[in-house]
Formats: structure tokens, sequence, C-alpha cells
């Protein structure tokens, strides 16, 4: 939404004049200042995250980020700002994402904008509604682990000697007329506007500085978000600050962060945060960052909008989240949303039906890759998120394991999975992170095993992109189900009540419920133990290895796995026409680039290791990533 309107108003040192869409607003003080007005409230770092199959966030290591203190004390009228700071070597620009693990273990993504010198800064304001106990904070830079650091909140007032701040002296500004009331530091430039426009109302300005403003306004009986909600609401406010960016008074329109949350009184709150280049009537250029923020209020849309600079944001963060959760409406009304129809897709052939929301397109499909069956594709309104039901028959991957062991075994697949499939695609993955793994049951009742884990792509025109999936297997009998859901992480998170809705859903006509013993194959399918010929020697802190298919052997190889039992691989030599990727301090892959290792075939590795007297445990894999076998081999 924006306000139009051309009209002017002058009181108290600051005149304001409206036309086409662009406000411009003159303190005594201050130059000029212009921009299309579309609004925010500011609960800005303080964003939940909900998906499924998420239980035991990973592990971080401190290193790279830290925080201003180790521990923070907040009480009522006593709010504390923590500072994050961190650098990144050869970094140039850009975004790192700073995942926050809560003390209930629930996890947040915050946004910071890295300098061109590789330098990020990032705060997060604590109140006395902030959860009190240990927080984790990770960064991660186009999908690459940064570091991690933690601090402590606890309600009583700090041990440590401070110096008493005076309190500050809150101003209450309140409009019957249109039935809300908002507190600010008595010092701040209150201009009450009330100006009618084809649109809405701009109603008050609040101003802390020269260079820093809130705008209220409400646009009753809002027709240009009508019907729309999650991502469908934001993509929207970012397309109509987009489309009224216009050259030479506006470029350079750059998103932040667009999120969902949920304001101090309870309110439902769409943010957008993004940054312009605006150029004022006197032909300076200027970057401005804007929060944007609407809340629905029945059938009416409240706007908040902050300007400011990168600097005075740092410095006014608290003060403006202060006065933005004093925000009150006196009647507010939840928005009116029709809830979207659910719908069930059957599949008869191979027994299974799943629900999703109407507006969530599907595609049936007999698709066959080297990880399944993938049998139905459904996609979500805005095509942010793709999920697939896969089929495995007669899966022996899984066959006999459980519990940690189970999980393991999923995490090792689909790292190796990522590599390889988006080798074949022409893309690249990298940075293959685990968020977390747990088990869960469906409505049906199904033992599910879920992982979630995050890949950073390079696609084949050079973008870059973070990727969220969450896996849940379901074992049947001998088979074994898969749901897989893939998005960005803030996709994710605002399709997290859809994705549930859809994965819980998930039955099966037929089912044989999970097994902890082998799967025993049908005689047609039963094959003799797979061999591997592997002999090693070791001199000094080298091993040579000498790897050899068997003769009589049926199964071509196209991938072979090395890990040491004892000590680590602290290097190696390249294999012609074999690429290799690391998979940890100890383990290493080997992948063909041209013709597989046949019967009788042969390669010869050579590893630099740490230890004596080597022993190293071998896998086998078919070119569908179907593990032939295992053993070990020593060198002593």
């Amino acid at each position: 939404m924006k306000l139009q309107g051309v009209f002017g108003r002058k009181t108290q040192g600051i005149s304001i004049e409206f036309s086409k869409g662009l406000i411009q607003i003159n303190f005594k003080f201050v130059k000029p200042i212009q921009f299309v007005i579309s609004i925010p409230v500011i609960s800005i770092l303080l964003v939940g995250f909900s998906t499924i199959f998420l239980i035991k966030p990973a592990a971080a290591e401190t290193s790279g980020i830290k925080v201003d203190s180790t521990q923070y004390s907040v009480y009522v009228g006593h709010p504390a700002q923590v500072k994050i700071t961190g650098k990144i070597t050869g970094a140039a620009g850009g975004n790192v994402i700073l995942t926050i693990i809560k003390p209930d273990g629930t996890s947040q993504e915050n946004m910071a904008f890295v300098t061109k010198i590789g330098d990020f800064t990032s705060l997060i304001l604590l109140d006395k509604n902030s959860q009190l106990g240990h927080y984790q904070i990770s960064a991660h830079y186009n999908g690459a682990y940064v570091g991690s650091t933690s601090f402590d909140v606890t309600g009583k007032e700090s041990q440590q000697t401070t110096t008493p701040q005076p309190a500050t002296e809150y101003k209450t500004y309140q409009n019957t007329q249109y039935g809300f009331s908002i507190k600010h530091p008595s010092w701040w430039q209150e201009q009450e506007v009330l100006q009618k426009t084809s649109q809405g109302v701009l109603i008050v300005v609040l101003a802390p500085s020269k260079a820093t403003f809130l705008v209220i306004a409400i646009a009753p009986n809002d027709k240009d978000f009508e019907g729309l909600q999650g991502q469908e609401y934001l993509n929207k406010m970012i397309e109509s600050q987009k489309k009224d960016c216009n050259p030479p008074s506006c470029s350079n329109f750059k998103v932040g962060e667009s999120n969902t949350y949920t304001h101090a009184n309870g309110y439902l709150e769409y943010v957008l945060v993004y940054s312009v280049s605006q150029r004022a009537a006197d032909g300076t250029t200027s970057d401005v960052v804007r929060i944007i923020a609407q809340i629905p209020n029945d059938k009416d849309t409240w706007l908040l909008l902050i300007q400011t600079t990168a600097d005075e944001l740092k410095q006014h963060l608290a003060e403006i989240s202060s006065v933005t959760s004093t925000f009150t409406i006196f009647d507010y009304q939840k928005p009116t949303i029709t809830p979207t129809k659910i719908v069930t897709y059957q599949n008869s052939k191979y027994g299974f039906s799943i629900k999703h929301p109407s507006n969530w397109s599907e595609k049936e499909l007999n698709l066959q890759i080297p990880e399944g069956t993938v049998l139905l594709a459904i996609s979500s309104p805005d095509s942010q998120i793709s999920m697939g039901v896969l089929f495995r028959p007669n899966d022996n991957v899984y066959g006999g394991l459980e519990g940690q062991n189970y999980f393991d075994k999923m995490i090792e697949n689909y790292k190796n999975s990522c590599k390889m499939s988006f080798q074949r695609s022409g893309s690249t993955c990298s940075d293959f992170n685990v968020i977390g793994s747990g088990k869960d049951k469906t409505d049906a009742g199904y033992e599910t095993y879920g992982v979630s884990y995050t890949t950073q792509q390079k696609n084949p025109d050079g973008t870059n992109e973070q990727l969220m999936y969450i896996v849940g297997q379901i074992p049947d009998g001998n088979d074994t189900w898969v749901l897989v859901f893939t998005g960005s992480p803030n996709a994710v998170k605002l399709y997290s009540d859809d994705i549930k809705t859809i994965a819980y859903s998930f039955a099966i006509f037929d089912y044989n419920g999970a097994t902890s013993t082998t799967l025993q194959s049908t005689p047609l399918l039963k094959q003799k133990q797979f061999q591997l010929y592997a002999k090693a020697s070791q001199k000094n802190d080298v091993v040579y290895l000498v790897i050899k298919n068997t003769k009589d052997s049926s199964d071509d190889i196209y991938s072979i796995k090395l890990t040491t039992v004892n000590g680590k691989i602290t290097n190696l030599i390249k294999i012609k026409d074999w690429n290799y990727m690391r998979l940890g301090p100890n383990s290493i892959m080997y992948q063909t680039t041209s013709s597989p290792l046949h019967s009788s075939g042969v390669i010869q590795v050579k590893l630099k290791v740490d230890s004596k007297n080597t022993e190293i445990q071998w896998e086998a894999f078919t070119k569908d990533q179907k593990s032939l076998g295992t053993g070990k081999v020593g060198t002593s």
C-alpha cells in the first residue's frame, strides 16, 4: 500500500508536503527527506522459528563472532541490548545469517549486512518478556560456517557496578478518532498530520533525530492485501515497494528481510526491511534503511514506517523498539481470513494418500531417480516450497537399523546425495549443515525418522541460494516412504503450518509397520555377499592402498568411501578420472568422473595420515549411491 495526495501543512517548525506518493518532511534543522510511504512496526530481531522434524539443534563451536557481554539482566523498565560483531575474511558485502537458539530450544534467524571489508554488526533487544537462560548464536555467510558464541539472560539486576541511567520520560500520543495510542520519549518531535488520501490516512510523524522518523498511518477497508497471508502477503509488500522505487529519486532497492512477527500486544504483523539510495531535491544522494510493518485489523491495515540510516538504526534501535512495542489498537480485531480448504490426493496404484491446502499445486509423477521413485510433487502457491513423495521398495540401505544408527545413515546418505545429484544437474552443492533430527509419528501413527539440514547451492547461471531440506522417512516393512520438503529457511518458517498439515496427513493403505530386524530379500533379489580386494601398507605417514573389484563381480563401483579407524587423513594424492570429496577429518569419498570400476578394475590410493598401524574401513557404492558393502583393511 502507498498513501497518495497533494496537500501541505506547517506547524512547530515542521512542514510536510505530499505529492505523487512521495512525502517530503522538512525540519528546521534538517535537509528535506523524501520517501515513498508504505509501513512497519519493529519487533525487529525477535523472530520465532518452527518447523517439523526439528528436535535436537546441532551443537555450535565458539569462533569468528562475539557478543559485547556474556550475561545480560532484564526486568520491568530495564531492557537490554545484545551487540553481536564479527569479521569474515575475504567477504565483500552481502548478508550474514545469524541463527539464535533460545533457552527453550526454539530458534530464529536474523540477517546482518556485511561491509566491504568483511565486518558485520547486529543487535538483539531483550526485555521483560524475553526468555531467561542460555542463548547460542551461530553465523553463516553464503552458506559457509563463520563461527558461534553464546550468552545468558537473567531476570535479576546484574551484580556488576553500573552508573545509574536517568529514567526516560515518556509522552503518550493518543488518537480517539482512529482508536490507538503510542508512547515515545518526550524529547522526540511529534507532528499530528491527519491527512486523508485516496488509499488511507497519514496520522502522525514521530522523530528522534534529523535522519530517523516513525510514521503511523491506516488504510481503512484495505483491498490491496485482501485475502493474502503468509509469503503471498510479504511478496505483495515487496512488489509494492519495489514498484514505487523509481530513478532518479529512488534506486538500488535491496531487501534485507521479510518476515511475520507477533507484536508485544499480540497483533500479527508483516515486516519488510529494505534499503534504497534516495536523491533529495538538492541533488544529494544518501542510503537509507526502511522498516515497514503492516498490521491487519479486521478489514483495515495499520502501517508503521521507520526510515533511518544504518548507523542511526544501531543508535536508536532500543528506543525505536521500545516505542513501537507500546503501539496499542483500542478495538483490535483479528483479520477475517477464509480458511484454506484442505484437499486429499490418493494414489491407488502405490496405495497412499496425502492432504494439502487447495491452493498448493500437485503433479503426479512416476520418475525414477537414484534415491527412489518420485510419485508426487506438491508446491506452495508462490513455488517457494516444493515437496516430493518418494517410494523405495525393498530398501536394503536401512535394513536392521534403528535409533541413532538410522539417523547417522540418513545424514550420511543425504550428504553424499547432495554432492552427486547437484553434479548431475549442473549445479554445485556445498556446506551441508545438519540442523536437527528426531523421531515423530504421523496422524496415522507411523513412526517417522526426521532430519533437517541446509545446503548452499550454486546454479549454472552463477546465482547462489541457501536451501533447507526437511526429510521424513517412514519404514514400511521392507519398503521406505520418503517425504521431502525443500525451500529457503525463511520460506520454511512461513509455511511451517502447511508443512505440518501435509506431513502428518500422509497415509499408507496397507501399512506393514517398522521393523528393527534385517530386511529379508525375496529369492529373486537375493545376492551373495559383495567382496572387494583391498591391500594396504604404510611407510612413515603415508598409506598405500590397492583397491580391486573382484573378477567374478557383477557390480560396477562408482564411489568408494575410505575412513581411518584410528587417526586422521591429513592429505591425499588425486587419482586420475576420480574426484574426491572430504566428509570429515578421517573420511573421504572418491567418485568416478568417467567409467566405473568394473570387474578386475584397479585403482591405487595414497593417503597421508597422523597415525601408525593405520586401519581403514571402506564402503563401495553403485551409480545410484546404494551401498554394495563394507570392509576393513589394516597396514600392520
